[in-house]
């Protein structure tokens, strides 16, 4: 509920990841598209905003924008604090964007850094 302009339920954030997840898995792309840039513009302290980038960017490439996808997931990576996790998963999801555009040696270099930061 948004009351007065203050949100009064702290797990909206959460909600609307598992939403753009949902949708994103239901192939529905735009929706999923527009949930996670709703964390993004709606909620930019949330501790889920890094994982609504990474999704953002897993939606792009299913979306063929490539280009978009690799140059957020650039920015994130190089901008900020991510936890091990995080930075594997956007890693993953950086070199999925350079396989797509045939940049296979730039892959490579995110998957072996992916692979180094995850027990996996």
């Amino acid at each position: 509920m948004n009351i007065k302009g203050k949100e009064k339920n702290p797990q909206i954030d959460e909600v609307f990841v598992l939403l753009g997840k949902a949708r994103y898995f239901d192939n529905r792309f735009i929706p999923a598209l527009e949930a996670f840039n709703y964390i993004l513009f709606k909620y930019p302290a949330s501790s889920n905003i890094n994982l609504a980038k990474i999704w953002r960017a897993k939606t792009n490439l299913r979306l063929q924008n490539e280009d978009v996808a690799i140059k957020n997931l650039k920015q994130l990576i190089e901008n900020n604090q991510l936890s091990n996790e995080d930075r594997a998963e956007a890693s993953s999801t950086l070199a999925q964007a350079y396989i797509n555009t045939k940049s296979l040696d730039s892959a490579i270099t995110q998957l072996q850094l992916a692979s180094q930061l995850t027990k996996k």
